[in-house]
């Protein structure tokens, strides 16, 4: 009786084990299936994102290097997208260039423009036999002119009693001045000054309201062969 009894009990601690044992298999068995499918959730989004970048990124390689043909084509107004020159109006060139000299390392030397004769100013329309002092500082890649006008009046003058010493304009070398002036004036640009140097015309358009800065226009009318 005691032996059937304990076999009983045994029988009945066997049950229970297995069966705790299958519910812990069933519970082991959900959790691997939801790791299961976080795992494979989180590898496609991975995917995904990765897909999504790769994407973005090469639209925007191509869109740098729309870009980069715009900059570097010549065309538009002037003909040319490069920078020749920034001329900063000062009060004195000396003072000015001496500091210059020092900050950049390089040399200068104090240059008067033409005389009125030879520079053939018109300033809004009207001759105007004013002059200016300049010093320029040859950059690897670009010139900076520094100018300081006489009291006469021009381009220059009204700037530096307007603004004070600081930018006066960017200068872009074209190859038909008039053409681009006309260009410019149809938009709104107004010619304020032109004028002759050495080895051909430059001129002033202002296109603040425009470019937030001044163009001058210059053109070499004078073949390299015909220089002396």
């Amino acid at each position: 009786m005691e032996h059937s009894n304990l076999n009983r009990a045994m029988d009945a601690e066997t049950i229970s084990k297995n069966g705790a044992m299958g519910r812990g298999k069933q519970k082991f068995s959900k959790l691997s299936k939801a790791v299961a499918i976080f795992a494979v959730t989180a590898i496609c989004m991975a995917g995904l994102l990765r897909l999504a970048w790769a994407s973005g990124f090469t639209e925007g390689l191509a869109n740098n290097e729309a870009l980069i043909e715009t900059e570097v084509a010549p065309g538009g107004v002037l003909g040319t997208t490069v920078v020749a020159q920034i001329c900063i109006v000062v009060r004195d060139v000396e003072a000015t260039a001496k500091v210059y000299s020092e900050f950049f390392g390089l040399p200068y030397s104090i240059n008067e423009s033409e005389p009125p004769e030879i520079a053939r100013l018109m300033h809004n329309g009207k001759p105007t036999p004013a002059r200016c002092k300049m010093a320029f500082f040859q950059m690897e890649n670009i010139a900076i002119e520094l100018l300081q006008p006489d009291e006469l009046p021009s381009d220059w003058r009204d700037d530096l009693d307007r603004n004070g010493e600081g930018l006066h304009h960017l200068g872009f070398s074209v190859k038909d001045t008039h053409g681009v002036l006309k260009k410019m004036e149809d938009m709104g640009m107004r010619t304020t000054m032109i004028g002759s140097f050495g080895n051909g015309i430059f001129a002033y358009a202002d296109s603040y309201d425009q470019l937030k800065f001044k163009v001058e226009t210059l053109e070499d009318t004078v073949p390299r062969r015909n220089r002396r």
